[in-house]
């Protein structure tokens, strides 16, 4: 697999889970059918506005994830979103 093929796959609700809570200490329920709703929760555990950013079918890819890993920051005041996630990002694939 490509790394365009990698960013653009289609995640599970446990692998949108797994790296939201990885890249920003953010976590997100599993519903069980279309009529739970989907929720992004907070590193403190508050819901998050994700829809604001980004609508749900950008949020099940990896790309997806990573441009609200940058709102969020850049949000948040901490102007340097874009070099603390291409970090992550190596960190992450184990690159230095």
């Amino acid at each position: 697999m490509n790394i365009k093929e990698l960013l653009n796959k289609e995640l599970s609700f446990e692998e949108m889970n797994e790296i939201l809570n990885e890249l920003m200490d953010f976590g997100c329920n599993a519903p069980e059918d279309s009529s739970e709703t989907f929720w992004v929760f907070d590193d403190n555990g508050d819901i998050c506005d994700f829809r604001k950013h980004i609508g749900m079918k950008a949020l099940n890819t990896l790309s997806g994830i990573l441009f609200l890993k940058e709102k969020i920051d850049e949000e948040r005041g901490e102007w340097r979103g874009r070099t603390k996630l291409q970090q992550s990002i190596k960190q992450a694939l184990g690159i230095n």
